[in-house]
């Protein structure tokens, strides 16, 4: 965010206002929204281990021109683990699963 002019927030309203504003500017540049189902497409900085099934849910994903985004994914012990991992290197997955057929 580019500090343009500088103001004293007084009350917890107009501090509570300034972080939603904040917040809305941060979420419009989002590339991924927290649930947001993602393949790893590229595993340049995860070992082996790490993303059973290249697959993950976006917990945070930070606003551009950050390039991180966090993910929960499953290691091959069988644990689920949280990860910071390159945004670019996520594409956007759909969430349904196959259905068998009937």
């Amino acid at each position: 965010m580019k500090i343009a002019s500088q103001k004293t927030l007084d009350t917890p309203e107009e501090i509570a206002k300034f972080l939603l504003d904040d917040y809305s500017d941060m979420a419009s540049r989002l590339a991924f929204a927290p649930g947001d189902v993602v393949s790893i497409a590229n595993r340049s900085g995860l070992i082996p281990e790490l993303g059973i099934g290249d697959v993950a849910v976006v917990l945070f994903s930070e606003p551009s021109p950050s390039p991180f985004t966090h993910v929960r994914l499953l290691h091959a012990n069988g644990g689920l683990m949280s990860v910071q991992t390159q945004t670019a290197n996520l594409t956007k997955r759909d969430a349904t699963p196959a259905q068998p057929a009937p």
